[in-house]
Formats: structure tokens, sequence, C-alpha cells
């Protein structure tokens, strides 16, 4: 589990790192509007600096699959759900796209923190984790 979620975090900087180097690079090559480059823009940062969280967020995903913990999976998901999407209602009118951007990050950032939560606690598919973690 650990060497899991270190690769996916290594993997997410890395992404992290090419997309914000190579973006200005690349959507030249699509468009040379200068208002679509603006609003590209906007998004750039909040795509890259995204990138480790999403990767946590889903390896933590693959974990909780994997142990057929399917039950809590479900619940944090309808409640993180919840929350990001109240926060997506008024983001925008306030921010803008970058509301809307710093909405869809808060939703990733808080599956990575609801995978966290579950793996540290001592109930569920994870009781074994502790038990090893105290006796060495």
């Amino acid at each position: 589990m650990r060497m899991a979620l270190q690769i996916g975090f290594v993997t997410g900087v890395l992404l992290a790192a090419i997309l914000g180097v190579s973006f200005g690079y690349l959507v030249p090559l699509f468009t040379q509007d200068a208002e679509v480059l603006g609003i590209v823009k906007t998004g750039v940062l909040f795509v890259s600096a995204s990138q480790p969280i999403n990767a946590l967020a889903f390896i933590f995903d693959g974990l909780h699959y994997g142990v057929s913990d399917f039950p809590y999976a479900a619940c944090s998901m309808m409640l993180l759900s919840a929350v990001s999407s109240a926060f997506l209602l008024f983001a925008p009118k306030v921010l803008g796209l970058r509301g809307v951007w710093l909405g869809l990050t808060l939703f990733m950032a808080l599956r990575m923190t609801a995978g966290f939560v579950r793996i540290l606690s001592k109930t569920g598919p994870w009781w074994f984790l502790h038990s090893d973690l105290e006796r060495g």
C-alpha cells in the first residue's frame, strides 16, 4: 500500500511539472485566439497543482475497492460530493471560472482526505495495518 501511494504521489508531481512546463507550448498549437488563451491560463495552475491530489485520490479508490470497502467509498463519496456541490453552487458566481476549478480541486482533495482518514482508522478492512505497525 505504501509503495502504491508513493509511486502515485511521485507520478502526480511529475505530471504536474510536465503539464505546467509544457502547457504554454502546447496550447498555441490548438488556438491563437487571445481570449481563449487567457481562459486556458486560468485553469493551468489548478490542473497542474491538482495532479498529485488526483493521483492519491485514485489510488485510495483502488485500495478501497481492492479490499471491498465499498460501503465506506460510497458513503464518503456522497458526503464529499454534497460539500463540493454546495461550494460549486456559489463559487463560480463570486470567482468565475476560477471558482469552478477551485471546486473541482476541492472535490479531489476531499476524496484524497477521505482515503487517508479510512486507512488511518483502526476499523474496517484496514485493521491489519495497525497491528503490523504496533508490533514492529
